[in-house]
């Protein structure tokens, strides 16, 4: 039946921010990163296409032109029309249907005392019981690794703990051998990136054993110190995986008595550590330097992975054996940077490729060098991930401060 309103707000269509990732069948399939979808639509290459001239200045019968011109085929208003409804009920267009969508989950967000577990029963159990097995099996019933002792900060994976868990295990098992800290600093990646390089949150993470308390009065020097840009971006906390995955594991580790958590998402580029960005970047980590010197045992966490290659992340062909093992190198080197608090250096060996293999850990990492004061770091972990059947691959590691 024809809706003349959505018909209207759809004449000249504008994707969002949306996801492309290829899939075997030669198909397209999208997702939304920032979480106010979770449907995934499945396109062929052709309409994924079209889909760059979907930007709210194409009507549709200039992107069938465009269409035509660049197929060399008809390309029917009907299939257009239909292409956009499937994508505006999918919340993938910025329409006034998606904004009523978006409205309605901040205000849900904003108005919750807590942040909920957004991946539990997808990424790990939801339920306390099968939760607890599942911290154990990933973890085993052996001696702790590593000696005993204060671990200042560690770098952990946010991959999904099913493919990383083994580098997961690698730190958690010197975690749970070392001194128990009061307090946790989980600095995770803002895969969605953050107007003020920074976004804070005050509410408690839950976890399937109960709620892991936030630090608030380091929250709050932080504001005092950076300004309330800091919480403007508090919604990506929402769905993103980097801080939970590691606040679940931390609440599994010690839940008799969970120290409490400052959870921050970092979202910046390499390309942007210059002028009034990189002060306000080194000002933030100056800030939280200062926060966390009241005495009370920290442990800064950064939650990252490493490198991003193959079509999945727009590189034209799957890496070979031994463009992995090239990588494995190179990771090596810059393994060698991070664990002696070289923030510089790494900036400018992920410079110097224009972040060419996609380390969506830099802003995080970068972060921690800046803020981490003693300490020097011991890798304990690397692997490679394969991400689908286009060879696509992620990298991730495990490091331990002491």
């Amino acid at each position: 039946m024809p809706d003349p309103v959505r018909d209207n707000a759809l004449a000249k269509p504008r994707l969002r921010p949306i996801e492309a990732i290829p899939v075997e069948d030669g198909r397209i399939a999208l997702r939304d990163p920032a979480g106010y979808s979770e449907q995934v639509l499945a396109v062929t290459r052709p309409m994924a296409f079209l889909l760059q001239f979907f930007d709210g200045e194409h009507s549709f019968d200039r992107i069938a032109a465009k269409g035509k011109e660049a197929l060399g085929q008809a390309i029917p208003l009907s299939d257009l029309r239909a292409a956009a409804v499937a994508l505006d009920e999918a919340g993938f267009l910025d329409s006034p249907s998606f904004r009523k969508r978006k409205g309605a989950l901040e205000r849900e967000f904003r108005t919750r005392k807590t942040r909920a577990p957004f991946h539990a029963g997808r990424s790990y159990p939801a339920s306390a019981s099968a939760f607890r097995d599942f911290h154990r099996d990933l973890l085993g019933n052996g001696a702790p690794a590593g000696d005993a002792g204060a671990i200042r900060a560690a770098i952990a994976p946010h991959i999904e703990i099913s493919l990383g868990k083994d580098a997961y295990a690698a730190v958690y098992r010197r975690l749970r051998g070392a001194e128990r800290p009061g307090r946790v600093v989980i600095l995770g990646t803002s895969h969605m990136g953050l107007e003020h390089a920074f976004a804070l949150t005050l509410k408690p993470y839950e976890t399937p054993l109960g709620t892991l308390p936030a630090d608030g009065a380091v929250v709050d020097r932080l504001v005092a110190a950076c300004g309330e840009g800091v919480l403007q971006d508090e919604i990506r906390h929402r769905t993103e995986h980097t801080i939970e995955f590691q606040a679940v594991l931390l609440h599994g580790l010690w839940s008799d008595a969970p120290p409490r958590i400052v959870p921050v998402l970092c979202g910046f580029s390499h390309a942007e550590l210059h002028g009034e960005r990189e002060r306000k970047i080194a000002r933030f980590a100056e800030a939280l330097a200062e926060a966390v010197s009241d005495g009370v045992p920290t442990l800064f966490l950064a939650s990252v992975d490493f490198a991003h290659i193959g079509p999945r992340y727009g590189d034209p062909r799957g890496p070979t054996s031994k463009d992995l093992d090239d990588l494995r190198r190179h990771e090596a080197g810059m393994s060698a940077l991070l664990a002696r608090r070289d923030a510089e250096g790494f900036h400018r060996a992920i410079a110097q490729t224009q972040d060419g293999t996609r380390v969506c850990g830099f802003p995080a990492l970068y972060t921690m060098l800046r803020t981490l004061r003693e300490g020097t770091g011991e890798p304990v972990a690397y692997g490679q991930a394969k991400m689908d059947d286009q060879g696509s691959v992620v990298s991730f590691g495990g490091m331990v401060y002491r």
